[in-house]
């Protein structure tokens, strides 16, 4: 399963775009998407979706799990 799927889902369940969690979160739309494609590794924004009501268990050591 690709990187970030389960999330991505959650987003759409919760009516949250990328947007909105870069703005939130003080990031880039880019860095958003990169993580959320594997790319690249944040614990702070693994938490911040984690806090926003994404389940944990989409997470792993800072990364999107697969």
């Amino acid at each position: 399963m690709k990187a970030g799927l389960n999330v991505r889902i959650w987003m759409m369940q919760e009516s949250i775009t990328s947007r909105k969690i870069a703005r939130d979160y003080g990031s880039t739309e880019s860095f958003v998407s990169r993580f959320l494609n594997g790319e690249r590794t944040s614990r702070p924004l693994a938490d911040h979706f984690i806090s926003s009501g994404c389940p944990q268990t989409n997470f792993k050591d800072g990364k999107v799990a697969a």
